[in-house]
């Protein structure tokens, strides 16, 4: 069922798996132990608070999926308030991923946005220590994903204008294609 959900999203990329009926599913898990996680990854991974994951899944037409992470540790790093959210609607999948990560000088705020539909993906990645000297900001980037004439697929990226704040110094990303 996720397989087709992207699939919906980005077919020149993922291909679709048969489904005889639509699949509707409903899911509510509370992580307390990590060791079958830990096999899985072959990392140092815990989690010492319950982590909730909650979801529904509707065939094609609807996926929502949420998951709190209070307390997470892997390998030396230490991850707090991490969250993830999945849903779609109007034939997009949209994802937001945000946490604050464990540094020297207090905890950075990571993000990770990704919205998928009609063969493109974008992606934006952001950052935040929070404190001086500031670094903030966040980087976009659209890739579309197409077949040539040949049915070769093809891949366009674009960097959108931003600026990027490192010890607070702006930094001005111009746009470009890769």
């Amino acid at each position: 069922t996720l397989q087709n959900h992207l699939h919906q999203e980005l077919p020149n990329i993922i291909s679709r798996k048969t489904i005889k009926a639509a699949d509707k599913l409903s899911l509510s898990i509370n992580v307390q132990d990590t060791t079958f996680l830990r096999h899985i990854v072959l990392k140092n991974i815990t989690i010492p608070e319950e982590a909730i994951i909650k979801g529904n899944i509707y065939g094609c037409d609807s996926l929502r999926i949420s998951a709190h992470i209070p307390h997470l540790h892997f390998n030396k790093e230490y991850f707090r308030n991490s969250s993830l959210n999945i849903h779609s609607s109007n034939k997009f999948l949209t994802s937001l991923f945000t946490t604050e990560r464990r540094q020297k000088r207090g905890f950075t705020t990571l993000s990770l946005k990704a919205n998928a539909g009609d063969n493109r993906l974008r992606v934006i990645t952001g950052i935040d220590n929070q404190r001086q000297p500031r670094t903030k900001g966040e980087l976009d980037i659209t890739a579309n994903f197409i077949n040539t004439r040949n049915n070769d697929p093809h891949i366009t990226a674009w960097i959108a204008p931003t600026v990027l704040t490192v010890s607070d110094m702006p930094w001005s990303i111009h746009p470009t294609n890769l």
